[in-house]
């Protein structure tokens, strides 16, 4: 996962925490209780989720401290709905081109978030 970033690793990271601390903000403002599960991943655990399909790739920004994934919970109700969860990932890629959200991907992870190296596509919120 060590690429070429766009910045220092540490200053991607920092960055990083920036806009997840943002993105807890604005899920409080909503209603949606946020309580993180997983930030940083061994890669030998990476390994193990891959070998049991729990992930699709085992270069995740997990291993680098980029990317996190929470819980949610709406009116008390653990939530994974994407379509309740769609304003956080919205929200997430506003803060930053570089920031994805696993809600908009095939292999649906809609408690994702990540900052890659390149900006990701554009992508037309609320359409």
């Amino acid at each position: 996962v060590m690429e070429q970033w766009h910045m220092s690793l540490s200053d991607e990271q920092s960055d990083f925490t920036k806009d997840v601390a943002q993105l807890i903000c604005h899920g409080s403002s909503k209603n949606i209780k946020m309580m993180l599960k997983e930030g940083y991943r061994h890669p030998k655990l990476q390994e193990y989720y891959y070998s049991i399909g729990k992930t699709k790739t085992k270069n995740s920004l997990h291993m680098v401290g980029l990317a996190v994934d929470f819980d949610f919970k709406i009116n008390n109700k653990i939530c994974y709905e994407p379509v309740l969860l769609a304003t956080l990932g919205e929200f997430w890629e506003t803060i930053d081109e570089h920031n994805e959200w696993g809600g908009y991907w095939d292999f649906l992870d809609v408690r994702h978030f990540e900052r890659r190296r390149k900006p990701r596509k554009k992508r037309v919120h609320g359409a």
